[in-house]
């Protein structure tokens, strides 16, 4: 029998607030499940995650941020000047420690950031700016002393570091030294930057050193900001008529930044605010459609391929919109039956809200069927220049198509088991899995000669990143401790991607894994699901977060468990 409605106005029920969610689910009074760095729930229902917040830091100099947004500043007619040659010695430095940072950023570091396509040209112009803007010159320190502090050094490399070893710097004091001259640069450029001193080719310059220290530092929210303003700055000025001053030279540079940043978003996007494909740029190599056509070089498939991981983004960006917005109308209906939505009978109810109306999107927009289409549509053009090179003598050839082969096979088998929240999932790839691992083992062999010019740092995720999947996705022992061992003999970082850290890493959660397991089949409810990671680069210190089922009997069924461990490098 129904209850008689009452005059009196409803009152939510009282509970003891949480201050350990994310932002959003905070702000929307629904219980966080503190995945990091974005929430599942976020996830799944379509909104921005917009993270957790920071515990208060200790005391520290303070460092300086450019503007948020780069697109307030008006910059001045472009000018472009003959390129000097390249020489240390027009460059005037305060002491033995800038000069050798400097020297640092000159030999190697500069193509760590920029890549072989545009690495000839941006030598050129960045040096340039060096000679005549003192902020630049400080920037470019900053990133050399700060790329010393990684323990990531090839053997050839040590003789060029001797020298602030020998001086008595160690890590940490590289590492303050690199901050203290970024933020003299920061300083400098804010100045300069108020008084309309810049020109549009120095503000671009400006904003990738920016990016580029930030990336290094790991702060990736930041760094992705900086690298949408300047991309919106190189839109800004394409949307323009040309002006007679801008030479193909300029051109050229700025096109070759807009890849740049489009290749820091790849890197960046899991730490993102918000995500630099929803930024439409284009260069000259887009394209406007899929590849039909077997690849008739690197740069042809390079470019294809880029084109599409970037379809793949914005088809599943679409996605998760209508899901958010669908989820919203369903939710504006049901306002008025909801009861508090702190109490566990709405959560539960409101988690198979999303689970149905994102079944019901993806059914409408064929995902992941469509982008997974879109990747053999790829493959399929990309095969034949795969196949030529496997027969060829050039070893950068044979390295760069393997690179490519493995980032095809890292994305399939993470759109395939994206469908199912299933860690069983993944022993259908077992033989792709160890395909990998020998793609691997080749990339490396070319990075270790004497004539790779693989630096130790990068923006793009590779080898590190693979070898990462494979020792956490596949539960065939074998295979995943080689993943350990090649990260172990190969140091190196990409982007957020410290090989070290994921040697430790990957061996703790495979230990974790395989501990009291008989015959190596690894369980269901034995099978340890990344979560989030977090690490101090000067520190050595990370926090992995992981999931994981618990044994039948234990708790609710299909309820996973989080944990934290510590990762010491």
């Amino acid at each position: 029998m129904p209850k008689k409605e009452s005059n009196r106005p409803r009152v939510k029920a009282w509970k003891p607030k949480v201050k350990t969610g994310c932002r959003t689910c905070r702000t929307r009074h629904l219980k966080c499940d503190e995945t990091r760095p974005a929430c599942l729930r976020c996830v799944k229902m379509g909104f921005t995650c917009d993270g957790y917040p920071k515990p208060k830091p200790a005391p520290v100099e303070p460092r300086g941020l450019v503007p948020r947004d780069l697109k307030d500043l008006v910059p001045k007619t472009v000018s472009a000047s003959p390129s000097p040659e390249r020489t240390l010695s027009t460059y005037r430095f305060e002491n033995q420690q800038e000069y050798l940072s400097f020297q640092i950023f000159y030999d190697r570091s500069m193509f760590q950031f920029v890549g072989s396509e545009t690495s000839d040209l941006w030598d050129r112009i960045v040096l340039q700016a060096c000679e005549n803007q003192g902020a630049i010159r400080n920037a470019v320190v900053a990133i050399g002393a700060l790329s010393c502090t990684l323990d990531t050094k090839r053997p050839e490399e040590d003789q060029q570091l001797s020298g602030l070893v020998a001086n008595g710097y160690k890590d940490a004091d590289r590492h303050q030294f690199a901050l203290q001259k970024y933020g003299c640069a920061i300083g400098q450029m804010r100045k300069d930057l108020e008084r309309g001193q810049y020109d549009l080719r120095t503000t671009l310059i400006c904003c990738i050193l920016v990016v580029c220290f930030e990336l290094f530092e790991g702060n990736h929210a930041s760094a992705l900001i900086h690298a949408t303003s300047g991309l919106g700055l190189i839109n800004e000025r394409k949307s323009k008529p040309k002006e007679n001053s801008i030479t193909g030279q300029l051109e050229s540079f700025e096109e070759g930044l807009g890849d740049i940043f489009m290749r820091l978003d790849r890197t960046a996007k899991p730490f993102a605010l918000e995500s630099l494909f929803d930024v439409q740029y284009t260069t000259k190599d887009n394209l406007e459609i899929a590849p039909n056509e077997a690849f008739k070089s690197r740069n042809e498939a390079r470019r294809a391929w880029n084109w599409t991981v970037k379809s793949i983004s914005q088809s599943m960006g679409l996605v998760q919109r209508k899901t958010f917005e669908l989820g919203e109308e369903l939710r504006s209906r049901a306002t008025s039956h909801t009861p508090s939505t702190d109490s566990e009978d709405y959560q539960d109810d409101e988690a198979q809200q999303v689970d149905l109306v994102f079944s019901r999107v993806r059914g409408d927009h064929r995902y992941p069927q469509y982008e997974l289409e879109l990747l053999l549509q790829w493959y399929t053009c990309f095969q034949p220049l795969f196949n030529e090179s496997r027969s060829s003598n050039d070893a950068r050839f044979r390295a760069e198509t393997a690179f490519l082969q493995g980032k095809h096979h890292i994305n399939l088998i993470a759109l395939t088991c994206a469908q199912w929240d299933d860690e069983l999932q993944y022993d259908n790839f077992t033989l792709l899995f160890q395909e990998i691992i020998q793609l691997s083992e080749e990339i490396l062999i070319e990075q270790k000669s004497p004539t790779s010019h693989r630096p130790v740092f990068t923006f793009d995720t590779g080898v590190v990143g693979f070898l990462w999947v494979v020792a956490t996705k596949c539960r065939d022992s074998a295979t995943r401790w080689k993943a350990v061992q090649l990260l172990r003999e190969s140091p190196s970082r990409e982007g957020r991607w410290h090989s070290a850290f994921v040697a430790k890493g990957a061996e703790a959660v495979i230990r974790l894994e395989e501990q009291g397991v008989e015959n190596m089949s690894i369980p269901e409810w034995a099978r340890i699901k990344t979560e989030g990671v977090t690490f101090e680069l000067v520190s050595r210190k990370g926090i992995l977060t992981y999931s994981r089922l618990p044994r039948l009997g234990e708790l609710a069924l299909g309820k996973r468990v989080r944990e934290k461990m510590e990762i010491l490098w």
